[in-house]
Protein backbone atom coordinates (compact mmCIF):
# COMPACT_ATOMS: atom_id res chain seq x y z
CA UNK A 1 0.00 0.00 0.00
CA UNK A 2 2.93 2.25 0.88
CA UNK A 3 3.58 1.85 -3.17
CA UNK A 4 0.53 3.79 -3.56
CA UNK A 5 1.47 6.10 -1.96
CA UNK A 6 4.51 6.76 -3.50
CA UNK A 7 3.27 7.07 -6.88
CA UNK A 8 0.28 8.77 -6.41
CA UNK A 9 -0.33 12.63 -6.52
CA UNK A 10 -1.92 15.41 -5.28
CA UNK A 11 -2.03 16.33 -1.64
CA UNK A 12 -1.84 14.38 1.93
CA UNK A 13 -4.99 14.48 3.22
CA UNK A 14 -4.72 12.26 6.23
CA UNK A 15 -3.20 8.71 7.94
CA UNK A 16 -5.65 6.26 8.03
CA UNK A 17 -5.15 2.20 8.82
CA UNK A 18 -6.33 -0.02 6.18
CA UNK A 19 -8.21 -3.36 6.74
CA UNK A 20 -5.27 -5.45 6.66
CA UNK A 21 -3.88 -3.49 9.35
CA UNK A 22 -1.34 -1.34 7.28
CA UNK A 23 -0.69 2.71 8.60
CA UNK A 24 -0.10 4.57 5.75
CA UNK A 25 -0.92 8.55 4.65
CA UNK A 26 -3.24 8.75 2.25
CA UNK A 27 -3.95 11.33 -0.46
CA UNK A 28 -6.98 12.54 -1.46
CA UNK A 29 -7.88 9.92 -4.18
CA UNK A 30 -6.87 7.05 -2.45
CA UNK A 31 -8.95 8.14 0.68
CA UNK A 32 -12.07 8.41 -1.79
CA UNK A 33 -11.44 4.88 -3.34
CA UNK A 34 -11.08 3.67 0.33
CA UNK A 35 -14.32 5.64 1.40
CA UNK A 36 -16.04 3.73 -1.70
CA UNK A 37 -14.82 0.53 -0.30
CA UNK A 38 -17.24 0.93 2.79
CA UNK A 39 -19.95 2.22 0.62
CA UNK A 40 -23.56 0.83 1.12
CA UNK A 41 -21.91 -1.49 3.49
CA UNK A 42 -19.24 -2.80 1.63
CA UNK A 43 -21.07 -4.15 -0.97
CA UNK A 44 -21.57 -1.83 -3.57
CA UNK A 45 -17.63 -2.43 -4.96
CA UNK A 46 -15.03 -4.96 -5.00
CA UNK A 47 -11.80 -2.94 -5.24
CA UNK A 48 -8.48 -4.40 -5.79
CA UNK A 49 -5.39 -2.04 -5.47
CA UNK A 50 -2.30 -2.34 -7.90
CA UNK A 51 0.93 0.35 -7.89
CA UNK A 52 1.64 2.00 -10.64
CA UNK A 53 4.84 0.22 -11.48
CA UNK A 54 3.53 -2.75 -11.42
CA UNK A 55 0.23 -1.66 -14.01
CA UNK A 56 3.14 0.03 -15.85
CA UNK A 57 4.94 -2.97 -15.85
CA UNK A 58 1.75 -5.34 -17.40
CA UNK A 59 0.94 -3.26 -19.93
CA UNK A 60 4.59 -2.78 -21.41
CA UNK A 61 5.18 -6.70 -20.96
CA UNK A 62 1.40 -8.20 -21.84
CA UNK A 63 3.14 -11.66 -22.76
CA UNK A 64 5.60 -12.37 -19.87
CA UNK A 65 2.82 -10.85 -17.30
CA UNK A 66 -0.26 -12.35 -19.14
CA UNK A 67 -1.95 -13.81 -16.19
CA UNK A 68 -1.86 -10.46 -14.31
CA UNK A 69 -2.97 -8.99 -17.54
CA UNK A 70 -5.75 -11.29 -18.29
CA UNK A 71 -6.71 -10.36 -14.44
CA UNK A 72 -6.82 -6.58 -15.90
CA UNK A 73 -9.16 -7.79 -18.24
CA UNK A 74 -11.15 -9.33 -16.06
CA UNK A 75 -12.34 -6.08 -14.48
CA UNK A 76 -15.18 -3.40 -14.64
CA UNK A 77 -13.41 -0.28 -14.52
CA UNK A 78 -9.97 1.01 -14.14
CA UNK A 79 -9.38 3.96 -12.12
CA UNK A 80 -6.06 5.60 -13.14
CA UNK A 81 -3.60 5.79 -15.36
CA UNK A 82 -1.80 8.33 -17.37
CA UNK A 83 -3.06 11.78 -16.82
CA UNK A 84 -2.39 13.41 -20.21
CA UNK A 85 -4.49 16.97 -19.45
CA UNK A 86 -1.06 17.76 -17.49
CA UNK A 87 2.41 18.17 -19.04
CA UNK A 88 2.82 13.94 -19.33
CA UNK A 89 6.14 14.12 -22.07
CA UNK A 90 8.27 11.32 -21.70
CA UNK A 91 11.46 13.57 -20.90
CA UNK A 92 9.48 15.19 -17.50
CA UNK A 93 6.58 13.13 -16.92
CA UNK A 94 6.12 11.68 -12.87
CA UNK A 95 5.27 8.55 -14.37
CA UNK A 96 8.93 6.88 -14.88
CA UNK A 97 8.93 6.46 -18.74
CA UNK A 98 12.26 6.45 -19.33
CA UNK A 99 11.84 7.03 -23.02
CA UNK A 100 9.50 8.35 -25.52
CA UNK A 101 9.80 5.31 -27.44
CA UNK A 102 8.82 3.43 -23.62
CA UNK A 103 5.69 5.52 -23.86
CA UNK A 104 4.55 4.86 -27.03
CA UNK A 105 4.46 1.42 -26.01
CA UNK A 106 2.65 1.53 -23.42
CA UNK A 107 0.12 3.40 -24.89
CA UNK A 108 -0.14 0.85 -28.18
CA UNK A 109 -0.81 -2.06 -25.70
CA UNK A 110 -3.06 0.64 -23.60
CA UNK A 111 -5.47 -0.14 -26.53
CA UNK A 112 -7.14 -2.81 -26.50
CA UNK A 113 -7.11 -3.16 -22.89
CA UNK A 114 -9.24 0.42 -22.98
CA UNK A 115 -11.41 -1.53 -25.83
CA UNK A 116 -12.54 -3.70 -23.20
CA UNK A 117 -12.64 -2.37 -19.93
CA UNK A 118 -13.84 0.78 -18.79
CA UNK A 119 -11.38 3.11 -17.75
CA UNK A 120 -12.29 6.00 -15.67
CA UNK A 121 -11.78 8.64 -16.44
CA UNK A 122 -11.88 7.24 -19.97
CA UNK A 123 -8.66 7.46 -21.67
CA UNK A 124 -9.66 9.22 -24.65
CA UNK A 125 -11.79 11.96 -22.70
CA UNK A 126 -8.43 12.61 -20.74
CA UNK A 127 -6.49 13.33 -24.12
CA UNK A 128 -9.43 15.25 -25.68
CA UNK A 129 -9.48 17.79 -22.35
CA UNK A 130 -5.49 17.82 -22.71
CA UNK A 131 -6.05 20.08 -25.25
CA UNK A 132 -7.91 22.61 -23.48
CA UNK A 133 -8.99 24.16 -27.25
CA UNK A 134 -12.04 22.23 -27.31
CA UNK A 135 -12.71 22.50 -23.93
CA UNK A 136 -12.75 26.69 -24.97
CA UNK A 137 -14.54 26.29 -27.46
CA UNK A 138 -17.44 25.15 -26.06
CA UNK A 139 -17.38 27.05 -23.07
CA UNK A 140 -17.71 30.11 -25.35
CA UNK A 141 -20.37 28.27 -27.07
CA UNK A 142 -22.65 28.00 -23.66
CA UNK A 143 -21.85 31.20 -22.84
CA UNK A 144 -23.34 32.53 -26.04
CA UNK A 145 -26.42 30.50 -25.72
CA UNK A 146 -26.99 31.28 -22.29
CA UNK A 147 -26.22 35.47 -23.09
CA UNK A 148 -23.06 34.79 -20.16
CA UNK A 149 -19.43 37.09 -20.84
CA UNK A 150 -16.48 34.71 -21.75
CA UNK A 151 -13.03 36.36 -22.21
CA UNK A 152 -11.82 36.00 -25.63
CA UNK A 153 -9.80 33.32 -26.68
CA UNK A 154 -7.50 32.63 -29.75
CA UNK A 155 -5.07 29.53 -31.07
CA UNK A 156 -1.84 31.18 -31.19
CA UNK A 157 0.06 29.94 -34.71
CA UNK A 158 4.24 29.89 -35.16
CA UNK A 159 5.71 33.42 -35.04
CA UNK A 160 2.59 35.16 -35.02
CA UNK A 161 2.30 38.36 -33.37
CA UNK A 162 1.16 38.31 -29.69
CA UNK A 163 -1.00 40.57 -28.23
CA UNK A 164 0.44 42.84 -25.41
CA UNK A 165 -2.06 42.97 -22.04
CA UNK A 166 -2.99 39.11 -22.73
CA UNK A 167 -2.60 35.92 -20.67
CA UNK A 168 -0.63 33.02 -22.23
CA UNK A 169 -2.02 29.39 -21.74
CA UNK A 170 -0.35 25.79 -22.59
CA UNK A 171 -2.36 22.97 -23.34
CA UNK A 172 -1.55 19.90 -21.62
CA UNK A 173 -0.43 22.80 -18.92
CA UNK A 174 -0.94 21.26 -15.20
CA UNK A 175 -2.51 23.41 -12.30
CA UNK A 176 -1.41 27.03 -13.78
CA UNK A 177 2.17 26.01 -14.18
CA UNK A 178 2.55 26.48 -17.85
CA UNK A 179 0.12 30.19 -17.52
CA UNK A 180 2.03 33.56 -18.66
CA UNK A 181 0.88 36.33 -17.56
CA UNK A 182 0.38 39.97 -18.97
CA UNK A 183 3.39 41.15 -16.37
CA UNK A 184 6.01 38.78 -16.99
CA UNK A 185 8.83 39.50 -18.21
CA UNK A 186 9.13 39.76 -21.82
CA UNK A 187 11.92 37.01 -22.40
CA UNK A 188 8.53 34.53 -21.50
CA UNK A 189 6.52 36.03 -24.38
CA UNK A 190 8.39 35.43 -27.32
CA UNK A 191 7.90 32.63 -29.56
CA UNK A 192 11.49 31.19 -28.94
CA UNK A 193 10.51 30.50 -25.46
CA UNK A 194 6.80 29.59 -26.00
CA UNK A 195 8.51 26.72 -28.13
CA UNK A 196 10.75 25.37 -26.12
CA UNK A 197 7.59 24.37 -23.99
CA UNK A 198 5.67 22.12 -26.29
CA UNK A 199 5.85 19.46 -28.48
CA UNK A 200 4.78 19.01 -32.10
CA UNK A 201 0.95 18.07 -30.43
CA UNK A 202 1.26 21.15 -28.23
CA UNK A 203 -0.75 24.21 -28.92
CA UNK A 204 0.00 28.13 -26.90
CA UNK A 205 -3.27 29.95 -26.71
CA UNK A 206 -4.10 33.77 -25.90
CA UNK A 207 -6.60 34.91 -23.50
CA UNK A 208 -8.01 38.34 -23.17
CA UNK A 209 -6.39 39.07 -18.86
CA UNK A 210 -9.14 39.53 -16.33
CA UNK A 211 -7.33 41.26 -13.78
CA UNK A 212 -10.03 40.51 -10.83
CA UNK A 213 -8.66 36.81 -11.25
CA UNK A 214 -5.51 37.76 -9.79
CA UNK A 215 -7.35 41.07 -7.46
CA UNK A 216 -10.36 39.40 -6.49
CA UNK A 217 -9.65 35.69 -6.78
CA UNK A 218 -12.14 32.78 -7.68
CA UNK A 219 -14.63 30.45 -6.74
CA UNK A 220 -13.72 26.80 -7.03
CA UNK A 221 -16.64 24.72 -7.33
CA UNK A 222 -17.03 20.94 -6.91
CA UNK A 223 -19.86 19.58 -8.74
CA UNK A 224 -20.71 15.26 -8.51
CA UNK A 225 -23.78 13.99 -10.36
CA UNK A 226 -25.13 17.91 -11.35
CA UNK A 227 -25.32 18.57 -7.30
CA UNK A 228 -23.22 21.38 -5.78
CA UNK A 229 -21.64 20.09 -2.64
CA UNK A 230 -18.97 22.74 -1.96
CA UNK A 231 -17.68 26.14 -2.61
CA UNK A 232 -14.10 27.07 -1.81
CA UNK A 233 -13.05 30.89 -2.73
CA UNK A 234 -8.79 30.93 -3.44
CA UNK A 235 -6.69 33.60 -4.16
CA UNK A 236 -3.33 33.28 -4.88
CA UNK A 237 -0.88 35.09 -2.60
CA UNK A 238 2.11 36.91 -3.87
CA UNK A 239 4.54 34.14 -2.29
CA UNK A 240 2.40 31.83 -4.45
CA UNK A 241 0.45 29.96 -1.64
CA UNK A 242 -2.83 29.90 -1.57
CA UNK A 243 -5.86 31.44 0.62
CA UNK A 244 -9.06 29.30 0.56
CA UNK A 245 -12.38 30.35 2.26
CA UNK A 246 -15.19 27.90 2.49
CA UNK A 247 -18.51 29.51 1.26
CA UNK A 248 -21.81 30.48 2.51
CA UNK A 249 -22.75 33.22 1.27
CA UNK A 250 -23.06 35.08 -2.40
CA UNK A 251 -23.74 38.62 -3.52
CA UNK A 252 -26.56 38.59 -5.95
CA UNK A 253 -25.95 40.67 -9.12
CA UNK A 254 -28.03 43.65 -8.62
CA UNK A 255 -26.20 43.86 -5.26
CA UNK A 256 -22.63 44.09 -7.12
CA UNK A 257 -24.48 46.61 -8.39
CA UNK A 258 -24.75 48.51 -5.84
CA UNK A 259 -21.25 47.89 -4.09
CA UNK A 260 -19.79 49.49 -7.47
CA UNK A 261 -22.24 52.76 -7.33
CA UNK A 262 -21.94 53.78 -3.55
CA UNK A 263 -20.73 56.97 -2.47
CA UNK A 264 -17.94 54.33 -0.97
CA UNK A 265 -17.35 52.37 -2.87
CA UNK A 266 -14.41 49.68 -2.57
CA UNK A 267 -10.93 51.30 -3.58
CA UNK A 268 -8.84 48.37 -3.33
CA UNK A 269 -8.40 44.56 -3.58
CA UNK A 270 -8.92 43.74 0.40
CA UNK A 271 -12.18 46.08 0.45
CA UNK A 272 -13.80 44.02 -3.27
CA UNK A 273 -12.52 40.52 -1.67
CA UNK A 274 -14.34 41.68 2.03
CA UNK A 275 -17.87 42.75 0.36
CA UNK A 276 -17.58 39.48 -2.03
CA UNK A 277 -16.56 36.95 -0.09
CA UNK A 278 -19.27 35.28 2.31
CA UNK A 279 -20.87 38.67 2.59
CA UNK A 280 -22.41 39.37 6.31
CA UNK A 281 -25.65 40.82 5.31
CA UNK A 282 -28.93 40.44 3.79
CA UNK A 283 -32.74 38.60 4.97
CA UNK A 284 -33.26 35.18 4.54
CA UNK A 285 -34.91 35.35 1.16
CA UNK A 286 -32.00 37.66 -0.44
CA UNK A 287 -29.37 35.37 0.29
CA UNK A 288 -31.15 32.41 -0.57
CA UNK A 289 -31.37 34.33 -4.09
CA UNK A 290 -28.02 35.12 -4.30
CA UNK A 291 -26.66 31.47 -3.78
CA UNK A 292 -29.58 30.66 -6.59
CA UNK A 293 -28.37 32.91 -8.48
CA UNK A 294 -24.46 31.07 -8.59
CA UNK A 295 -25.43 28.09 -8.26
CA UNK A 296 -27.51 28.30 -11.74
CA UNK A 297 -25.07 29.94 -13.64
CA UNK A 298 -22.65 26.64 -12.61
CA UNK A 299 -24.78 24.41 -13.18
CA UNK A 300 -26.27 25.78 -16.77
CA UNK A 301 -22.28 25.54 -17.81
CA UNK A 302 -22.28 22.16 -16.14
CA UNK A 303 -25.09 21.22 -18.26
CA UNK A 304 -24.24 22.29 -21.20
CA UNK A 305 -20.74 20.72 -21.09
CA UNK A 306 -22.37 17.17 -20.08
CA UNK A 307 -24.25 17.58 -23.50
CA UNK A 308 -21.95 18.45 -25.99
CA UNK A 309 -19.73 16.16 -24.11
CA UNK A 310 -22.52 13.71 -24.17
CA UNK A 311 -22.70 14.14 -28.07
CA UNK A 312 -18.99 13.37 -28.45
CA UNK A 313 -18.47 10.67 -26.13
CA UNK A 314 -21.70 9.05 -25.65
CA UNK A 315 -20.92 8.68 -21.35
CA UNK A 316 -18.65 12.23 -20.54
CA UNK A 317 -17.21 11.29 -17.19
CA UNK A 318 -17.15 15.05 -16.73
CA UNK A 319 -20.63 13.99 -15.65
CA UNK A 320 -19.79 12.15 -12.14
CA UNK A 321 -17.40 14.31 -10.78
CA UNK A 322 -15.86 18.09 -11.75
CA UNK A 323 -14.54 21.51 -10.46
CA UNK A 324 -15.28 24.21 -11.91
CA UNK A 325 -12.95 27.66 -11.56
CA UNK A 326 -15.62 30.64 -11.55
CA UNK A 327 -14.23 34.33 -12.19
CA UNK A 328 -16.07 37.62 -11.75
CA UNK A 329 -15.93 40.13 -14.45
CA UNK A 330 -17.22 43.89 -14.83
CA UNK A 331 -17.38 44.51 -18.28
CA UNK A 332 -17.72 48.12 -19.70
CA UNK A 333 -21.33 48.57 -18.95
CA UNK A 334 -20.77 47.96 -15.58
CA UNK A 335 -22.57 45.15 -15.37
CA UNK A 336 -21.03 41.86 -13.08
CA UNK A 337 -20.79 38.42 -14.95
CA UNK A 338 -19.71 35.23 -13.67
CA UNK A 339 -17.42 33.21 -15.79
CA UNK A 340 -15.76 29.87 -16.11
CA UNK A 341 -12.35 30.18 -15.82
CA UNK A 342 -11.13 26.14 -15.47
CA UNK A 343 -12.80 22.61 -15.23
CA UNK A 344 -11.06 19.71 -14.39
CA UNK A 345 -12.07 15.67 -13.58
CA UNK A 346 -9.23 13.91 -13.51
CA UNK A 347 -7.73 11.70 -11.09
CA UNK A 348 -4.78 14.45 -10.60
CA UNK A 349 -7.26 17.05 -9.74
CA UNK A 350 -7.07 18.07 -6.32
CA UNK A 351 -10.42 17.51 -4.21
CA UNK A 352 -9.32 19.93 -1.29
CA UNK A 353 -10.91 17.62 1.20
CA UNK A 354 -9.08 19.83 3.74
CA UNK A 355 -10.85 23.06 3.05
CA UNK A 356 -14.53 21.54 2.58
CA UNK A 357 -16.93 23.31 4.64
CA UNK A 358 -18.89 21.27 8.07
CA UNK A 359 -16.94 18.19 7.47
CA UNK A 360 -18.65 16.90 3.88
CA UNK A 361 -16.28 15.40 3.26
CA UNK A 362 -18.06 11.98 3.64
CA UNK A 363 -21.11 13.07 1.68
CA UNK A 364 -18.95 14.07 -1.22
CA UNK A 365 -17.63 10.50 -0.90
CA UNK A 366 -21.09 8.79 -0.60
CA UNK A 367 -22.28 10.67 -3.23
CA UNK A 368 -19.68 10.18 -5.67
CA UNK A 369 -19.74 6.51 -4.92
CA UNK A 370 -23.19 6.58 -5.85
CA UNK A 371 -22.91 8.32 -9.45
CA UNK A 372 -19.87 5.91 -10.11
CA UNK A 373 -21.82 3.08 -9.65
CA UNK A 374 -24.13 4.27 -11.96
CA UNK A 375 -22.19 5.38 -14.48
CA UNK A 376 -20.19 1.84 -14.68
CA UNK A 377 -23.58 0.31 -15.63
CA UNK A 378 -25.04 2.75 -17.32
CA UNK A 379 -24.57 2.40 -20.91
CA UNK A 380 -24.61 5.04 -22.44
CA UNK A 381 -24.66 8.32 -20.07
CA UNK A 382 -24.22 9.20 -16.33
CA UNK A 383 -26.63 9.13 -13.83
CA UNK A 384 -27.18 13.36 -13.19
CA UNK A 385 -29.23 13.54 -10.14
CA UNK A 386 -29.73 17.37 -11.28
Amino acid sequence: MQDNIDNLTGFIYKEQVTKTGVRVQVTEWLWLILQMDDYDKGTAFNIKYMTWENFKDVILNPNTRALDWNDLVKKDCIIGGVNYSIDHRWDRNPYGFATEDQFEKYESHLEPLTETVQFWPPTEQIKQAGKKRPMIVSLQLIAQMNHEYFPWTVMLKDSTAIEESTILKQSNSDCGKHVILPTAAAKYQTWKYLKSCINDNEIWMSQEYVDMLATIGEWRTFIIGGKILSVVHMQKKSNGKWIRTPIESFLTGMEIQEVMKRELHPTNAAEWRKCLINPQHGDMLVCEESKAQFFDFVLDAWRGLVLQETRKHGKPSIAVFCWMDIGLKITNDRCPHYFVNEVAWSTTTSLWLTSNLNNTMGTMADMFAMVFRQWLHDMRNAYVVA
